[in-house]
């Protein structure tokens, strides 16, 4: 009893400890959280629904014949529903990825300089983020003309739908809204387009303020910044992220089996000291039976 007790207790707490991990760490969070979250667009601090657990989950699946259109538009409020705004380098999106932060593991490959890109770790980001994973779930969806876009100090992706370009925001939960020419136009964009971003950001204008849609419509007109992200240099980065991050489920598992073979260590020497217990028993038994007189 005194040795199979703490290899039994070892061995649950190694299972609990992953389980607990997985299911009650506190994702990353923006320094600023509005108290009533409420009065910002579509839960811009909080995700809506629950997370995508990776590039196949089944809300990500595209349609019979659904037209790129429909697709597009629908990928746009999966993705920033199951997502939220946190900073770019806000490494708590995991157990994992905090702890290899902290340590410096994390280093160890190119790949953190535009923060976590890997679905199936990310939970919340800035809007570059955001973008590039709306832009990959489009051409894993069969939309190859899905690019990530820069507009000045904002980032959104982009896709190509018979010769329009169409604009789909992640971040806010805007789109999609054709803004063809703003990748190629120099200085301002015609009035139509103008008036165009100004009612798709309507929402963000009712619940925030006029001030602050102005300065995403100006981003967009501009041509300070209006630059395509090299998508396959994100790809590259995403795909040294999965690497690194596969070792997390590793890890749990082995934490797992670990847990289940010291409590099997404790079940067996239970047993053994059961059995050589009640062998004592006897013995003593027998012992006080010859001493009676």
């Amino acid at each position: 009893m005194k040795l199979a007790l703490p290899f039994t207790l070892t061995g649950v707490a190694l299972i609990l400890i992953p389980i607990g991990l997985v299911h009650y760490w506190p994702y990353a969070r923006a320094e600023f959280i509005p108290e009533d979250l409420s009065q910002f667009p579509n839960s811009y601090y909080a995700a809506k629904a629950e997370r995508l657990s990776s590039w196949d989950d089944e809300r990500l699946e595209r349609h019979r014949n659904e037209p790129d259109y429909d697709y597009a538009e629908r990928m746009l409020e999966t993705v920033h529903n199951a997502t939220y705004h946190c900073e770019a380098y806000n490494f708590q999106q995991s157990w994992f990825t905090w702890l290899s932060w902290k340590t410096g593991f994390y280093h160890l490959i190119p790949s953190t300089d535009f923060g976590v890109l890997d679905l199936k770790t990310f939970r919340c980001g800035f809007c570059h983020q955001r973008a590039y994973i709306l832009a990959k779930v489009l051409r894993l969806g069969g939309i190859g003309s899905a690019e990530v876009l820069g507009v000045t100090g904002h980032v959104v992706t982009v896709v190509t739908i018979n010769d329009d370009l169409y604009a789909l925001d992640p971040d806010l939960g805007i789109g999609p809204v054709e803004v063809t020419g703003i990748d190629t136009m120099e200085g301002s964009l015609e009035p139509e387009i103008k008036e165009r971003l100004y009612e798709a950001y309507q929402p963000i204008t009712e619940i925030w303020n006029k001030p602050f849609t102005d300065n995403i419509v100006d981003y967009y007109i501009t041509r300070e910044n209006n630059e395509y992200y090299n998508f396959l240099g994100l790809d590259i980065r995403r795909l040294y992220q999965s690497i690194l991050f596969s070792f997390e489920r590793v890890i749990e598992v082995c934490f797992i089996i670990a847990g289940i073979a010291l409590i099997g260590i404790g079940c067996t020497m239970y047993q053994f000291e059961v059995k050589n217990m009640g062998a004592l028993f006897k013995l003593l038994n027998r012992t006080d039976q010859n001493q009676t007189p």
